[in-house]
């Protein structure tokens, strides 16, 4: 099968391994991307130790940074802006380590910007699916997308339809003039939401693409939940905080962060 041209996209996947599931998805992402698509990706890995096991799967399938980091939290927006000042494309795509869309999906979405009709675009229509613990042994089985796809009426929807994490693609220039992620952004929850509103607020055409998106499931720890109330509050109060500016101030507040 020829591989579909993505030359001009790099995936950007930070990860930290916190469970055997998760290695097992990063494999399997990394699988699906390759098999299907001739493109660029870069893992970065944060954490204590540079134990060699996410070098092992990835197997010169992509580029892979590793970060020395003991704090428990994963600072994912801080290390999705180191990559994306790694990449060097027309387009990033800011992805997760345990998820997956059609190849058609995908496509489409990058071809949105290459068309310039778009400045980001979920490959996905909202619907954000874990596929639990029987579809996720069935399809690393089978490997095929479509039984997920003629499965996925009796998958989990942990959010609501209009989801927005998970991952996106855009042109680089507006990923950067948008300020790339929000690093008051410490841990989980909020930011996905909070980076729409600062390309609405900056006036960016922002779409989505029919189908849904498949999460492979992994036990949730610290990393994938809010570490407190404390914590929720100060997220949502963030995301609030950015979603009451204009546009002068917003791109102000932006520049701070390039600071």
């Amino acid at each position: 099968m020829n591989k579909i041209l993505l030359e001009d996209t790099t995936f950007v996947i930070p990860t930290r391994i916190d469970c055997f599931e998760r290695l097992e998805n990063i494999g399997m992402v990394l699988d699906y991307l390759t098999s299907v698509f001739r493109t660029n990706i870069i893992v970065l890995e944060a954490d204590k130790l540079r134990s060699g096991i996410i070098e092992g799967v990835i197997k010169g399938r992509a580029q892979y940074v590793f970060i020395e980091d003991s704090d428990p939290v994963f600072h994912r927006t801080r290390y999705l802006n180191i990559l994306a000042g790694m990449v060097s494309t027309d387009h990033i795509a800011v992805w997760d380590s345990d998820v997956i869309v059609h190849p058609n999906q995908l496509l489409s979405s990058v071809e949105g910007l290459r068309q310039h009709n778009y400045d980001f675009v979920f490959p996905y229509d909202g619907h954000f699916l874990d596929i639990g613990i029987s579809h996720r042994i069935n399809f690393f089985e089978n490997r095929n997308i479509d039984y997920l796809i003629e499965n996925k009426e009796g998958m989990l929807l942990p959010y609501t339809s209009t989801a927005c994490g998970g991952g996106f693609v855009a042109r680089l220039s507006d990923y950067h003039e948008c300020g790339g992620e929000n690093e008051n952004f410490y841990g989980w929850g909020q930011e996905d939401g909070e980076r729409v509103e600062r390309w609405k607020i900056l006036g960016k055409k922002v779409r989505r693409t029919n189908g849904p998106m498949f999460h492979l499931y992994h036990p949730r720890g610290k990393n994938s939940n809010y570490l407190s109330n404390e914590h929720r509050s100060a997220q949502i109060s963030e995301f609030e905080r950015i979603r009451a500016m204009g546009r002068d101030q917003l791109l102000a507040e932006i520049s701070s962060w390039a600071k």
